[in-house]
């Protein structure tokens, strides 16, 4: 498939245009989820409250604050086994201290045998039914915790961000094995086991479900249907493995009205009133380019995993997590989804600005598209600001209030100031003086930056077809228990063998006929002469 020029993108954007012009959102994305379009609602913070489907599943928790009831944003994830939800509203300062006091200190801590090193996942076996960005960061965490992850494809659905598009840049430094060259599949399923198995054939499944009764969690991030349809879901499950922990990533969640929509972050975080609240005042909705709804359902859902094995070490029983990744960002917008409910619609766009900050933004620096982000919430950080850009004492100055009446002359002040350095040099000066501030960095600059090389966060891996490249490491750190990522991303196929072999016991030939029926295989089903077309 040809790549989309500039000018066939607009005349598709202005057909589309006027197919959608005078026709009510919902009815739009019904009729395309039914077609089995990625299409989604984009939902103000009222249409949150008010969405069907999270009235069907009573997502939001209702609490009490003495004249009145509000709806708070109920639990990312739900471990039916060990249920999340909030009991009672924020509280009010100090209001608690005694109790925790009595019962956190009251309490003896167990401490872990000295000497031990062996990572807190040791010893617990993950099949990775995910694809995409938010299941395989969850199973990357879990690995990088320890887990032995083996990540299941089929020569016929392979993961889609290895194959569904040419999600990379530059020439392809091996043509033959464009598959195996996806920089955002190699960066989110590193320290894994790869294997290919074709579900959908009885011999397939019987083969996946034998790696299931030695696993101890499963983690899938498909729309309900799949799962039910290969006859793979938690009741299945749980037939040969009765104690199995497994962690479900829904778009919408497992129950209500939309759950069989497809979805994407971008999907996800419209339903969930985030692109609603990104952009200018006055202006359109804004997309994040980044998804990030995705990395953080991948946050949810292996936290919400290490809570159930955590379950089952303590009562035995096994159950089945449920992260409707709509859900897992909603939490985020808590505060503005209480204020439209006090003030009975939606705050303003924030734009470029913090909340009782000012000034705070993003304000242009010398160069080409550079840019430097200051954000002053303190009249001392203000104080140290006024210094720095040698302004004159003006009283209404001296308080946020003040300042946030005035935002718009101070940040011309701000601007006057920052433009005249490049973005490094003004960040630094700044924050030298204790102002909050910092340059916008490309990911060119992110891989320079002094500061993530002395901490080592990058690490480097060869990788067959792609070659020596530096990847983030893992975004949490255990000073007792390092997390070393020690290989990459597999190839398709890469541990067929030793998985079938070595951890299953299967003989050779049995490997040989799985091999001659196709249901495992090193490259994608369709190549020609070595090639698969990456679209």
């Amino acid at each position: 498939m040809a790549p989309i020029d500039d000018a066939d993108r607009d005349r598709h954007l202005r057909v589309l245009s006027e197919l959608i012009r005078g026709r009510e959102k919902r009815e739009l994305v019904e009729l395309c989820q039914t077609l089995g379009h990625l299409v989604g609602e984009v939902h103000t913070l009222t249409e949150v409250l008010e969405s069907p489907q999270l009235t069907a599943r009573a997502f939001f928790d209702e609490l009490d604050y003495g004249d009145r009831t509000l709806r708070h944003p109920g639990a990312p994830a739900r471990l039916p086994g060990s249920p999340w939800r909030a009991r009672r509203r924020a509280p009010a300062h100090g209001e608690h201290t005694e109790e925790v006091l009595a019962e956190w200190l009251g309490t003896p801590r167990r401490r872990a045998p000295a000497g031990g090193s062996e990572r807190p996942l040791h010893g617990i076996r993950v099949v990775d039914f995910t694809m995409g960005w938010a299941g395989p960061f969850a199973t990357q965490l879990l690995s990088d915790l320890g887990a032995e992850v083996v990540k299941v494809e089929s020569v016929t659905r392979t993961d889609w961000w290895r194959t569904a598009r040419r999600i990379f840049t530059g020439d392809a430094p091996d043509p033959d094995y464009l598959w195996e060259q996806s920089p955002l599949f190699n960066s989110v399923n590193e320290g894994k086991l790869g294997v290919t198995l074709d579900l959908a054939h009885e011999e397939g499944r019987a083969v996946a479900l034998r790696l299931i009764r030695s696993a101890d969690l499963v983690v899938e991030n498909f729309t309900p249907r799949v799962m039910r349809s290969l006859r793979l879901s938690f009741d299945d499950l749980r037939v040969v493995n009765p104690d199995l922990v497994m962690v479900s990533m829904p778009g919408f969640g497992l129950e209500g009205p939309w759950r069989d929509y497809r979805s994407t972050a971008l999907i996800t975080e419209s339903a969930a009133g985030l692109t609603e609240r990104c952009g200018y005042r006055g202006g359109v909705p804004q997309v994040i380019a980044m998804s990030l709804a995705d990395s953080n359902a991948g946050i949810v859902a292996a936290f919400g995993a290490v809570l159930a094995l955590r379950h089952r070490r303590a009562t035995g029983a096994g159950q089945h997590v449920e992260v409707a990744q709509v859900e897992a960002v909603i939490g985020h917008l808590g505060a503005e989804l209480l204020q439209t409910q006090l003030a009975g619609r939606s705050p303003e766009r924030r734009e470029n600005t913090v909340p009782g900050a000012a000034p705070s933004g993003c304000y242009r620096a010398a160069g080409e598209d550079s840019w430097v982000v200051v954000s002053v919430r303190t009249d001392e950080q203000w104080r140290a600001l006024a210094r720095v850009l040698g302004l004159a004492v003006t009283p209404s100055w001296s308080t946020v209030p003040g300042r946030l009446a005035d935002r718009s002359r101070i940040d011309a002040e701000v601007e006057e100031w920052t433009r005249r350095r490049p973005a490094k040099e003004a960040a630094g000066i700044l924050q030298a003086n204790g102002v909050p501030a910092a340059p916008v960095a490309d990911a060119a600059e992110v891989l320079a930056d002094p500061h993530l090389a002395s901490t080592g966060f990058f690490h480097a891996l060869d990788r067959p077809h792609v070659g020596t490249h530096r990847y983030p490491s893992a975004p949490m750190r255990l000073s007792g228990t390092p997390l070393r990522r020690r290989s990459p991303a597999p190839t398709l196929g890469r541990h067929n063998d030793h998985v079938l072999r070595d951890l299953l016991g299967m003989e050779e030939s049995e490997i040989v006929r799985l091999r001659k029926l196709g249901l495992i295989g090193e490259e994608p089903l369709g190549t020609k002469d070595g090639r698969v077309v990456v679209q």
